[in-house]
């Protein structure tokens, strides 16, 4: 796509907050869905045995993965600076 001379390559305001938007929604969709695949690993685990401490540690386990994958997700956006 060609551009005018006058037309600059920063995006406009609303683009970029819908991508910052999306970003979020993403993040939490991180947490959600680390948290249930831990818990249903942890559920297979335990109809395997005799203990149903599994599906606990594996929903544990996936939170704190789900929350640092958003941790990052979060950071990222943060760290980028405006263009002047």
């Amino acid at each position: 796509m060609t551009r005018s001379p006058g037309e600059s390559d920063r995006k406009q305001p609303a683009e970029e907050s819908m991508g910052k938007s999306f970003a979020v929604l993403g993040a939490g969709f991180s947490i959600v869905v680390s948290a249930l695949g831990g818990m249903v690993l942890g559920s297979y685990l335990d109809r395997r045995g005799q203990s149903h401490l599994f599906a606990a540690i594996g929903f544990l386990l996936g939170l704190l993965a789900g929350l640092h994958r958003a941790y990052l997700l979060i950071r990222s956006i943060a760290s980028k600076r405006r263009p002047p």
